[in-house]
């Protein structure tokens, strides 16, 4: 009795996390390739499918109905990163995926949505937004709209970025050959001050409501790394 009781314990955990909902798949990589084929964004939902209030009602208000899906999937790939209590509802590939996307994407409040491009990179952002299936698509179209305007302020800061790293790793290569691992320290946390001003700067422009959150998400990103380089270069500085 009990091993019949394993085994359908075991065919209804397959059954649940062979199930994804209509529409949506959870591999990441294959979603980017869809993407670049089928010329689409990707829509990328991360939710808490079994204890997140509003991930589930975002779930059944609006992704779940035909309406979202048919207009939807004529734009997006839908993909779903879930990251439940109970990973065994979970396939495979998403339990060996969704925390480390999760991490990469900065992801800490659910639901979050992403706009990504066939390459990963955010292009636009949302979350839970009330009003039904009619004001979501109003609200994704707004946000493949403004687009254009996210590119034309991410290209200049991303070239910057690049080449502040370009400039620290070299600065970094010199002062290791050079100099003790305190100098090493010195010399990361100027370049995590120099970080921290590009961000300030950034930050201070003005830029279209449209794409407040995305750019948000964007310089957050570069903040943790200034944060983390001025942690590490502090523990080089006290070393003896």
């Amino acid at each position: 009795m009990k091993k019949v009781l394993s085994l359908l314990a075991f065919l209804l955990s397959a059954l649940v996390f062979a199930e994804m909902p209509k529409g949506f798949i959870d591999d990441y990589e294959k979603a980017l390739e869809l993407a670049k084929a089928e010329h689409k964004l990707v829509f990328a939902d991360f939710t808490g499918s079994d204890w997140c209030f509003w991930c589930q009602r975002l779930d059944s208000e609006i992704l779940s109905q035909e309406d979202f899906l048919k207009a939807a999937t004529n734009k997006f790939v839908l993909l779903m990163i879930d990251s439940p209590r109970d990973k065994s509802i979970l396939s495979e590939k998403a339990k060996a995926q969704n925390r480390p996307l999760a991490r990469r994407y900065k992801v800490s409040q659910y639901p979050t949505v992403l706009l990504l491009d066939e390459e990963g990179k955010i292009v636009g952002e949302t979350g839970f937004v009330g009003g039904g299936v009619e004001n979501y698509l109003k609200v994704l179209d707004e946000k493949v709209a403004a687009i254009p305007h996210f590119l034309e302020w991410v290209k200049p800061y991303d070239k910057r970025l690049s080449e502040f790293y370009r400039r620290m790793n070299d600065g970094m290569k010199e002062a290791t050959k050079l100099g003790s691992s305190a100098d090493e320290g010195r010399r990361l946390l100027e370049y995590a001050e120099e970080l921290t001003k590009i961000i300030a700067e950034e930050r201070a422009k003005e830029v279209p409501e449209s794409i407040a959150a995305v750019r948000s998400s964007r310089i957050k990103a570069s903040e943790e790394s200034a944060r983390s380089m001025r942690e590490f270069a502090i523990k080089k500085i006290g070393k003896r």
